[in-house]
């Protein structure tokens, strides 16, 4: 009995060290796994600290180089509106036929498309690349065993995918300029207008969205890089402080404001009524007025102001020209015709009725040009006084009335011929009237509150408008023609070539046409050449300016041989039996041969002789040449 004890004590005792050794080893696995798993949390938690580091980096550095980006749209924009003549242009049509609101917001589109479209967001986009690169070629900076740098395209690249960026975003998004409290409605006085660029990069192709800069943060410890774009591939808002639209509100109410606007249809047409000399018109008899402006509104009359006079040459009116064959005529012209202020212009307070508001030549374009400029820049002025006492300024911001540029463009044009009858080598002289093309009114604004500058050394800023109206004159043309018979002896004064008994002009007639020819009188017929309207009188050879008898070859530089005619139902020239030599068109009966065009010649037909070979065409056309038959 104790045995069998003893044996089960022993056994007991030792499956009591199997387990306790099993314990053990289970605890140590335990011990081992726990301190495994310590080490495994500690290593995420330091990937994970590192990771937040290398992106704590990343941002920074982002943030600061979308202040760049920021500063570099900003300052741009404040540094071409501060060169002169970067003035931002307000034209006639943006509100032409457009409702208030719809006037205003083509306002907002056309500064818009001028500053972020092709031409000036070229610029822009330069600009802001220029900026961008500098960013990229920045040297990489090391910071707690990171390595920060920029990477990306080439500046060009760069400008490209911005440019690309502002055309499709400005096209394609309608809030592409958001104004801040400025709609309509708002009194210049009351507009904030500062902006906001709103623009979409996620427009671009993988392509272009990779040549902008990227930041790159490498671990030095982990060799682990982390790529952060500086510009996000999406929409992409931007604040300008600048106050340019509150410059545009004010020209936005001085063009078309309800009274007195420059651009108002009115005064538009006011300022197309304008024109010094030849402008002219028709009598109360209906009669077509050949003569010059003696009022600003009001056209030609021959009972109105000094007319061109009666000269013993013309026997009546004629019109001065520029550039007149028949210098005498111009002569007898005063020189120093006086603009009397009319009714028209004494009602819009432009001057007092009877007053000379200006002095001119009729016969000289600076003349002209110089007393209509005059006339225009002190209508304009008187209107501009006008407008302004319409609108309220404040004192942070101010439109400065003494600077106020008015820069009218004139032209002239021909309103009448001259045109001599019977006198075949006296050429036509032209009449001519100068008009308004358009008129800039370029409005100078300045910024004195720094909250709305970019750059505090450039206070005060200016903003220039320019408010453009464009004419379009559409006078039809009037001729004047001088009858000429044999009766006096006086054509010497008006061509000392011609035979005094021949011809001298007596009278003179106006007539209102738009026809080229110049049909005024049925003469085609009567033996005299009346130039211009004709060229020629049928049966009779026609003597050119330099002396020479017209013919087919120096009519036309395309024909050099052949019978010149003359069209009886016209006078022009019948060029129908002239030929060309040279155009291997064989035109009988002045050619036999044309070039490389012998038609049926052989060397057997023309030259039995030498009967083999091919004849070749003279020069001229005239015949063969028997070298080539043998």
């Amino acid at each position: 009995m104790r045995s069998h004890y003893y044996s089960t004590e022993k056994g007991f005792t030792l499956f009591t060290a199997l387990l306790s050794f099993v314990l053990i080893l289970l605890a140590g696995l335990l011990i081992n796994t726990m301190i495994n798993a310590e080490r495994t949390s500690n290593e995420v938690v330091l990937e994970v600290e590192a990771q937040s580091r290398m992106q704590s980096l990343a941002d920074l550095t982002r943030a600061d180089a979308l202040q760049v980006v920021n500063y570099g749209i900003r300052n741009a924009i404040e540094e071409y509106s501060q060169n002169q003549g970067n003035a931002y242009p307000y034209s006639s049509q943006t509100f032409a036929g457009a409702t208030p609101s719809a006037a205003w917001q083509n306002v907002q589109n056309d500064f818009s498309n001028f500053f972020f479209g092709q031409g000036n967001g070229s610029i822009l986009a330069g600009r802001i690349a220029s900026n961008l690169y500098v960013i990229v070629q920045s040297n990489p900076r090391t910071i707690s065993g990171y390595t920060i740098s920029t990477k990306g395209g080439q500046e060009p690249e760069i400008k490209q995918a911005i440019q690309s960026v502002l055309a499709q975003t400005n096209t394609t998004t309608q809030n592409f300029l958001q104004v801040v409290k400025c709609d309509h409605n708002t009194a210049p006085d009351k507009c904030v207008g500062s902006f906001y660029v709103n623009m979409d990069f996620s427009l671009l192709s993988d392509v272009e969205y990779e040549k902008l800069p990227a930041i790159h943060v490498y671990d030095e410890a982990t060799k682990r890089e982390l790529v952060e774009p500086v510009i996000p591939r999406g929409k992409f808002r931007i604040y300008v402080p600048l106050r340019i639209f509150k410059s545009l509100k004010y020209a936005h109410e001085i063009a078309q404001g309800q009274l007195a606007g420059l651009l108002s249809q009115e005064f538009h047409d006011n300022l197309g009524k304008l024109g010094v000399g030849m402008c002219d018109g028709v009598d109360t008899s209906g009669e077509v007025i050949c003569g010059y402006r003696t009022a600003p509104f009001t056209t030609a009359s021959l009972s109105a102001g000094p007319n061109p006079p009666a000269s013993p040459i013309t026997g009546g009116n004629l019109c001065p020209s520029e550039q007149s064959a028949v210098s005498v005529i111009e002569n007898n012209y005063p020189k120093n015709v006086p603009l009397i202020c009319d009714a028209v212009a004494d009602q819009l307070n432009l001057c007092n009725a009877g007053q000379v508001v200006a002095n001119y030549n009729p016969s000289e374009a600076p003349s002209r040009a110089a007393a209509l400029a005059a006339l225009v820049q002190q209508f304009i002025n008187s209107h501009v006084t006008i407008s302004l006492n319409n609108i309220v300024q404040t004192n942070d911001f101010q439109l400065l009335t003494n600077q106020i540029d008015i820069q009218p463009s004139v032209s002239s044009f021909a309103t009448k011929d001259i045109l001599f009858e019977g006198l075949k080598n006296i050429s036509p002289t032209e009449g001519k009237c100068t008009k308004l093309v358009n008129t800039n009114v370029t409005l100078k604004f300045q910024e004195n509150n720094l909250n709305y500058i970019v750059v505090d050394s450039r206070a005060p800023l200016h903003y220039d408008v320019r408010i453009v109206d464009s004419f379009v004159q559409n006078q039809s043309k009037t001729t004047c023609v001088s009858y000429c018979t044999s009766q006096s002896t006086l054509g010497q004064f008006i061509n000392p070539d011609l035979d005094p008994a021949s011809a001298v002009c007596s009278q003179t007639a106006c007539s209102q046409t738009n026809d080229p020819n110049y049909p005024i009188l049925p003469t085609c017929g009567n033996g005299i050449v009346n130039f211009p309207s004709e060229e020629c009188e049928p049966g009779m050879s026609f003597t050119l300016s330099d002396g020479t008898t017209a013919t087919c070859g120096n009519i036309q530089q395309n024909f050099d041989h052949g019978q010149l005619g003359c069209n009886d139902q016209t006078c022009k020239f019948d060029t129908t039996a002239c030929t060309r030599c040279g155009n291997n068109q064989i035109e009988s009966p002045f050619e036999l041969c044309d070039g490389s065009n012998i038609g049926t010649a052989t060397c057997a037909s023309l030259f039995p002789a030498t009967p083999n070979g091919v004849p070749s065409c003279k020069s001229d056309c005239s015949g063969f040449d028997i070298g080539t038959c043998a």
